[in-house]
């Protein structure tokens, strides 16, 4: 550098001594413009000689030798090498950021007055003893953790749970002091090791002989789940964080386990006096204080999951693994639902499935409410969430509430009497969600629609449906419910209406308004002419089920009320569906078509108000029939295949030859003539196979298929 030094500049004749640098660090950084990571490699000095001397690269805690032979690979940026069975070459993700270089003269310098004490080896510098220490502790920790990641750790920790009760028998030793040492370094490892990382073999093994002991013995039961409540992130990190669904998952049910022993065997443990509540109810005396507010492991964990909802929103992958727990809980009993009801676990799920609903009071809901606000931020970003188990918690909270008594903010404050007979009753804002959209000019209720729409657990969704429109006439929410429905099956793609078909299976089979019922089957019965090319074994299987629906308030008016229903419906489901693109739809509706109209001998019955009815719906089906060939083929001169319109021209065909009479003798009437015509034009349109139907020249007189003798 000395060329470029003041002193050269001022007299560049002045003779000067070489001033070399030499490159010492290397700071690397990998990623983008936008995020990433940084690490070094450096030059260890001072060294033996000048040509004897390592780098070693600092990548957090790692850190190792680095041959200085890789730095143009490892610095230099330009393209990657091509991967095997690849010519593909793609620019490196990393690249040096920032040099550093040390005069060489200083580095001489250092070189003669640091000696190492041993050849070969780094050079020792005297440190402050507190900041000797504190490395020392460092290092033995990093040794420690290294060591707890070591896989024969894992088999150290199964040996000590096979062994340990052997030393008394196979029974607990007296105040289980050694039971509480074994069984918390074992969920320590547990938290430290298995909620951190994925493939742990030893994994399953572990935590099924925790089950089995959690199950036998009521206070080793009790000392897992004080160290799963109370150690300030086991529960998150195990439940929540681990990358591991099968350890989230299998760690849920442990908990599930645990608490249903205690429920069984200690309720003192548990928080709760089962037998109080389900066997033996609590006279009116102890009704305001029935159920205890804090104590036991029940209401532990109950207040542990409850602190998750300020976070959950970042664990969107352990989403189901939280809410199966949550649920998990809520079945084993009433009370249970009613301690969940209390700490606001069905006032969280309604919260959620309304949270992304563009309105002025949902917006305010989200800024009185910071963790919803920030879970609708990540809705916004794309983040994807399931709801299958928020929906099974749902289902079992609401099936377990009161909805024929007033809201009440405070059910505590009105006595407990409400847990035994009825259930608890709801909350206003509860209320208020299940409610929101009600109204004639919106959709349906928002939370029923988002909880449907994704089709995340069909299931659940068909048991609140039941549960809500069973709390009829109280709830008064089945025309709500009907609308919901109704706009849920109007969806582009049509395929997307199967959750809502389903569930508007489990409305019919418990709503007792028969009014809105069959407006719910008209809905969708009218829905199906716009189903495209997709949707179709949906909607044919939803009247294939609702004809045997059995409703017990429905059937005590009419027997075969759905099964009527659903006939009378024909002539508005079955034209589009017998000229549905999959054969099997068509086919399949054509034998449903048999069932309901063309085994019937009209002539031959009995019950002449049948057989009218009969004769008057395959009437208007054959002329449902030709308007959907003239909208779908004639109006558009289409050209169509063949055997897409086989079906829908032999039911035609059957209609008029069976149903409609000709006038005058041999004089065939106004509709038979215009029902050739039509006939006969579709027969112009059609083609023997797909290609000719491509294709941009076409004779419709060549090619073309004749019906006459296949329906004559």
């Amino acid at each position: 550098m000395s060329p470029y030094d003041v002193e050269y500049l001022k007299d560049p004749e002045r003779s000067t001594k070489k001033d070399n640098f030499v490159l010492v660090g290397i700071l690397v950084h990998s990623g983008n413009a936008e995020s990433g990571h940084y690490y070094s490699y450096i030059r260890e000095r001072p060294a033996d000689s000048e040509d004897d001397f390592s780098w070693v690269e600092y990548n957090d805690a790692d850190v190792g030798r680095f041959d200085p032979a890789n730095i143009p690979d490892q610095c230099f940026g330009g393209l990657n090498e091509p991967m095997a069975f690849s010519t593909m070459r793609f620019p490196k993700t990393w690249n040096a950021y920032m040099l550093f270089y040390q005069r060489a003269s200083s580095m001489e310098h250092d070189r003669q007055t640091h000696l190492p004490i041993l050849a070969g080896n780094p050079v020792k510098e005297h440190i402050p003893a507190e900041l000797e220490n504190r490395i020392v502790t460092e290092n033995e920790l990093f040794i420690r953790k290294f060591c707890l990641f070591d896989a024969e750790h894992a088999k150290f920790i199964k040996h000590l749970l096979d062994h340990f009760r052997n030393l008394n028998r196979n029974d607990c030793s007296e105040g289980h002091i050694l039971e509480k040492e074994v069984l918390w370094l074992t969920l320590e490892h547990l938290d430290q090791v298995f909620s951190r990382a994925k493939d742990c073999p030893e994994f399953h093994i572990v935590l099924n002989i925790v089950t089995k002991i959690v199950s036998a013995c009521p206070e080793c039961c009790k000392i897992t789940l004080d160290w799963v409540s109370h150690q300030s992130n086991a529960l998150r990190n195990l439940l929540l964080r681990s990358p591991d669904e099968e350890i989230r998952r299998k760690f849920a049910k442990m908990v599930i386990s645990g608490l249903k022993f205690l429920r069984d065997n200690e309720s003192h443990e548990y928080g709760v006096d089962i037998d109080t509540f389900e066997r033996e109810p609590p006279s009116e005396s102890t009704l305001l204080s029935a159920i205890p507010q804090d104590g036991g492991a029940l209401h532990d964990i109950i207040r542990r999951l409850k602190e998750f909802w300020q976070y959950l929103h970042l664990h969107s992958r352990a989403w189901d693994d939280y809410y199966e727990l949550c649920a998990g809980i809520a079945q084993l009993g009433r009370v249970e639902c009613a301690i969940m009801h209390r700490e606001g676990f069905l006032t969280q799920c309604l919260q959620v499935l309304v949270a992304d609903y563009n309105h002025t009071l949902i917006k305010r809901l989200r800024l009185d409410n910071p963790p919803l606000a920030h879970y609708f931020r990540m809705l916004d970003k794309g983040r994807k969430f399931s709801f299958k188990q928020l929906l099974a918690l749902l289902a079992i909270l609401l099936r377990c509430a009161d909805f024929g008594t007033e809201c009440a903010d405070d059910i505590y404050a009105r006595g407990s009497r409400f847990l035994f007979a009825h259930g608890y009753p709801l909350r206003r804002q509860e209320e208020a969600l299940i409610r929101f959209g009600e109204t004639p000019r919106s959709k349906g209720l928002v939370f029923l629609d988002k909880a449907i729409g994704g089709e995340h657990n069909t299931a659940a969704c068909q048991t609140i449906v039941r549960i809500l429109t069973l709390a009829e006439p109280v709830l008064q929410l089945s025309a709500a419910i009907q609308l919901t429905l109704i706009c849920g099956v109007n969806i582009d793609p049509a395929s997307g209406a199967r959750p809502y078909l389903q569930v508007a299976l489990a409305f019919c089979e418990t709503c007792a308004n028969s009014r809105i019922v069959k407006h719910l089957l008209s809905g969708i019965a009218e829905e199906v002419e716009t189903i495209g090319h997709s949707g179709g074994e949906d909607h044919l299987d939803f009247f294939k089920m609702a004809r045997r629906i059995r409703n017990e308030s429905l059937v005590k008016l009419d027997p075969a009320f759905f099964h009527s229903t659903v006939l009378k419906l024909v002539p508005r489901w079955a034209p589009t569906l017998l000229i549905y693109p999959d054969p099997n739809v068509r086919q399949d509706t054509i034998a449903l078509l048999h069932t309901l109209v063309f085994s019937l001998d009209i002539r031959n019955m009995d019950d002449e108000e049948k057989a009218d009815e009969v004769e008057d719906v395959a009437k208007q089906l054959c002329t449902s029939c030709l308007k959907r060939i003239q909208e779908s083929v004639i109006m558009p001169n289409k050209q169509i295949e063949a055997r897409t319109v086989e079906e829908i021209v032999r039911v035609v065909r059957v209609c008029i030859e069976t149903y409609f009479e000709e006038e005058d003798g041999d004089s065939p009437s106004q509709f038979l003539l215009e029902s050739e015509a039509i006939l006969d034009r579709l027969q112009s349109l059609t083609v023997s196979s797909p290609d000719d139907a491509l294709s941009g020249e076409y004779d419709s007189d060549e090619g073309a298929t004749d019906y006459s003798e296949n329906y004559a």
